[in-house]
């Protein structure tokens, strides 16, 4: 059977263990003798491509969640000062895996009386550990970039 190389170097420590999920999975959906005789290509990528979307939007969803648990220490962009987190706000995206939700943090700058969430318009990215939202962000829910 031929091999298959992860291309993505952040992969490659995972390549052996998606490989025995692919034969796992295989089994599922196929049995032991695999796909039945007349089985079209077609058919069977149409299977796997259903797969493949599952897989990404529960491991995008599932990281996302990893991240936002995740305990950091907020400090304002302005005066540097430490910030309190005092909530936090789901958002909904879309990414190129689907639609999904993310949490982010929200703080309050007392020195500042500025509202701050690490977010910007992507999330994951910025130049600071906190960032402040925009003014259209800030009651309403709303925003821009790729937020739904």
């Amino acid at each position: 059977m031929a091999r298959y190389t992860i291309r993505t170097e952040a992969a490659r420590p995972v390549q052996q263990l998606v490989e025995g999920m692919a034969k796992n999975l295989v089994d599922k959906l196929y049995g032991a003798e695999g796909p039945a005789w007349g089985t079209t290509i077609s058919e069977i990528e149409e299977t796997l491509l259903a797969v493949r979307e599952t897989l990404t939007q529960q491991m995008l969803q599932q990281a996302l969640e990893r991240q936002a648990s995740a305990e950091t220490e907020l400090r304002c962009p302005s005066c540097q000062a430490s910030l309190r987190q005092s909530r936090r706000r789901k958002r909904r995206l879309v990414t190129r895996v689907g639609e999904t939700t993310w949490e982010t943090p929200l703080a309050h700058c007392t020195d500042c009386r500025r509202d701050f969430s690490p977010s910007g318009s992507t999330p994951g990215i910025g130049q600071h550990p906190t960032e402040p939202r925009p003014a259209a962000d800030r009651d309403h829910g709303g925003g821009s970039g790729s937020f739904v």
